[in-house]
């Protein structure tokens, strides 16, 4: 229901904001019928993978895509 995607996005900011990891990064979510699409730029893979892993164990989330999440160059 729509209902959940804005509360699974609402959610997932929250998260986000707390987490060290992804604290000062500006993370971009969307969510579509349980899908959820994250954005943004990240230091590591590893970072990328934990953000993954956080968002998959929010209830209702089917599945998180972070194919358009980017790792900084340095």
């Amino acid at each position: 229901p729509a209902g959940s995607d804005s509360r699974i996005t609402t959610e997932l900011k929250s998260q986000f904001a707390a987490d060290s990891i992804s604290k000062d990064v500006d993370i971009g979510v969307t969510t579509t019928q349980g899908v959820v699409v994250l954005t943004g730029t990240l230091v590591t893979q590893d970072a990328i993978d934990h953000v993954k892993n956080v968002a998959e164990k929010v209830k209702d989330v089917k599945s998180v895509d972070t194919s358009a999440m980017k790792i900084t160059s340095t």
